[in-house]
């Protein structure tokens, strides 16, 4: 990969940590929680391609959160990581993320296995089976 497309890359992963509040929303969600909603294929380079990854938190406290991806193709083995760093302002508070995970050999219509891993004001994992989709 290259150092443009690298840095590229972590340049959209930066500006697609969308964290957006959804104070007052009528979600079951424990505080300190995360969950997976899903993966869609954002952009393909060859055999490497762009996921985003999205989903949910319910924070336990105020302070900054860091959310790990991983992402593994269950037909090609294919695989891939993000890293998102967000903030917390306050316990109870509701968030969506998005992670865009640099993955290799993955296609649409697959099934991936998602793992996510949240520290700091949410400390909690998630892993869910899901079918990648094709962004549209």
């Amino acid at each position: 990969m290259s150092r443009s497309r690298l840095t590229l890359v972590s340049a959209l992963a930066s500006l697609f940590v969308l964290l957006t509040v959804a104070a007052g929303t009528a979600s079951a969600q424990d505080t300190g929680t995360i969950n997976i909603s899903g993966v869609e294929e954002f952009a393909a380079f060859g055999v490497s391609q762009d996921l985003n990854v999205t989903g949910t938190g319910a924070c336990a406290a105020a302070g900054a959160v860091q959310i790990l991806v991983g992402v593994t193709d269950e037909v090609t083995g294919g695989s891939g990581a993000a890293i998102v760093n967000t903030q917390c302002e306050s316990a109870g508070q509701h968030i969506q993320w998005l992670a865009t995970a640099v993955v290799t050999n993955m296609r649409p219509g697959d099934t991936a296995l998602v793992d996510v891993t949240a520290n700091g004001a949410i400390s909690d994992t998630d892993q869910k089976e899901v079918v990648i989709k094709q962004f549209h």
